[in-house]
């Protein structure tokens, strides 16, 4: 976790540096978390690196 939340921890406002390979090359980037409403919900934005402002929405419970 590269930035927590306001109050501490995991939530909306954390921020989470990741790196991808894509093609050969390393992907560095910074998704912001969104909307997080455990156990169904993770909506994280990118914010930096990869392609800044593209949106990851995840349903987390089992039905999804």
């Amino acid at each position: 976790m590269t930035r927590e939340t306001d109050p501490g921890g995991f939530g909306v406002g954390a921020e989470v540096t990741r790196a991808a390979c894509f093609l050969g090359k390393r992907i560095d980037y910074v998704p912001r978390v969104a909307a997080y409403e455990p156990p169904q919900l993770l909506d994280m934005a990118s914010v930096d690196g990869g392609a800044p402002g593209r949106s990851l929405r995840r349903r987390l419970d089992s039905a999804a």
